[in-house]
């Protein structure tokens, strides 16, 4: 039965070039090609998207964790210094001093971590894999506009110099004879070659 639908399948292929259908053949396995590159490269660029959000997240993470230690000190230093106060003590100097909350306050440094320029290499592999899915779907746009020629369109040029346009058929250069002379030749030739048969 393998051997059978082997042989079918054999025979279909070369049914299908010898009714022109080569071209289409060609065209369809460079879509798929073309499918199969851009799912790889877009996978590159899901990943390296994944990669670039993880490490934002992860500074939003990190600065919220600092923003809210930075809140329990300075709740704790305005007990601290209530008490003071209370005692008319003075307060030692850091506890007049409130905690940046890094969170709500960032510097420019830590502002720029929750950016995706603020992690040069992650964002670089981002742009890198978003050109090379933009240029898999340029080509796909170029193969969809171009028509594949047919076979009578087909011209090998390579015959041909550059910027010199390619050679026009060369018609024998027969002397000039009247209807006349035209005639009488033809005549004459038929009679030589009847001439032979016997009847």
């Amino acid at each position: 039965q393998k051997i059978k639908e082997d042989g079918k399948r054999k025979k279909t292929s070369r049914r299908s070039i010898h009714k022109g259908g080569g071209a289409g053949n060609v065209n369809d396995l460079r879509e798929k090609m073309r499918i199969r590159e851009e799912t790889k490269k877009t996978k590159v660029l899901r990943k390296a998207q994944r990669t670039l959000i993880q490490a934002i997240n992860k500074s939003k993470k990190a600065l919220k964790i600092k923003g809210v230690q930075a809140k329990k000190n300075n709740r704790a230093n305005k007990k601290a210094l209530k008490t003071y106060r209370a005692r008319g003590d003075l307060p030692l100097a850091h506890l007049l001093i409130p905690k940046r909350e890094p969170n709500k306050q960032p510097n420019a440094l830590k502002a720029l971590s929750l950016t995706p320029k603020g992690h040069v290499e992650y964002y670089h592999a981002v742009i890198q894999a978003q050109l090379q899915v933009n240029r898999i779907k340029e080509e796909e746009i170029s193969f969809f506009i171009e028509p594949t020629p047919t076979k009578g369109e087909i011209i090998d040029h390579s015959q041909y110099v550059e910027s010199s346009p390619p050679p026009e058929t060369a018609v024998p250069d027969y002397p000039k004879s009247s209807d006349e002379e035209s005639d009488t030749s033809s005549i004459n030739s038929i009679a030589r070659n009847t001439s032979f048969v016997r009847f």
